[in-house]
């Protein structure tokens, strides 16, 4: 069952950037959720495998904002994204890969771990 995962205003973590980029990277794992549930009617798998492209290379754009705006400051999250963006990397090229899992669980992973991302970046 695929996970769905709706904004919250509570995810907000005061950077008006990088909660747009949250709340995308979440529509993003929906989109990879609606295609988990067309699979079972005989959707190609090439549809996941591309939204799945799509989020890794959303992913490094926000690390990338994430470090260039969290760098700057000295509150409580300085230097929380470096090990982040490198676990992300890490999962996504060796452990997360469809080879590994069917692709309803890759979505539920993907989802649950970018809960967790915002969650922790939450002001």
């Amino acid at each position: 069952m695929p996970q769905y995962i709706e904004w919250d205003p509570a995810f907000r973590s005061g950077h008006e950037i990088l909660d747009i980029q949250h709340e995308t990277l979440l529509r993003q794992c929906n989109r990879l959720a609606d295609l988990c549930s067309s699979q079972k009617s005989g959707t190609d798998e090439a549809a996941f495998d591309e939204a799945m492209s799509r989020l890794k290379a959303m992913a490094r754009e926000h690390f990338v904002a994430e470090a260039s705006l969290l760098g700057e400051e000295r509150d409580g999250h300085r230097g929380d994204h470096c090990p982040e963006a490198e676990e992300f990397e890490y999962l996504m090229g060796e452990v997360a890969t469809a080879s590994n899992f069917d692709r309803p669980e890759l979505q539920r992973f993907l989802a649950v771990w970018w809960l967790g991302h915002i969650r922790g970046m939450a002001g």
